[in-house]
């Protein structure tokens, strides 16, 4: 990683402001790793609107619908989106085993990248 082996403060600069405020995880993403390429610490960034990205944001959405038990919610035709169960039994018996794990992994290749730093050789696809 970038900060390895750098100033231990420099995990405070980037990461405890945004833990003082709630974010959501892909803001998170964003705000650390724009502010380390306006600070030069990095070579370029990740393009949020590739299918990396995209790919990501889908199984977290599954994730936060199970966490915050909105998958739990009954099957009901009529019922507004917001209501009704995301993501659907349907959704989570489709999804292949390890997915989750692959999108996280192809978008950590894809910031090393973009960001010109080597990913380390412990990440593999399952």
């Amino acid at each position: 990683m970038v900060l390895a082996g750098k100033d231990p403060e420099d995990l405070n600069r980037y990461f405890l402001p945004i833990q003082r405020r709630w974010r959501r995880l892909p803001e998170k993403w964003k705000k650390v790793i724009n502010q380390l390429h306006c600070d030069d610490r990095i070579q370029g960034v990740l393009d949020f609107r590739a299918q990396p990205w995209k790919r990501f944001l889908r199984p977290l959405e599954k994730r936060n619908g199970l966490v915050h038990a909105r998958a739990s919610r009954p099957e009901t035709s009529g019922r507004p989106e917001e209501e009704k169960p995301s993501p659907t039994m349907r959704e989570l018996t489709a999804m292949e085993a390890s997915c989750p794990t692959r999108v996280v992994v192809d978008l950590v290749e894809q910031l090393h990248k973009a960001t010109g730093t080597d990913a380390p050789a412990w990440l593999v696809k399952p």
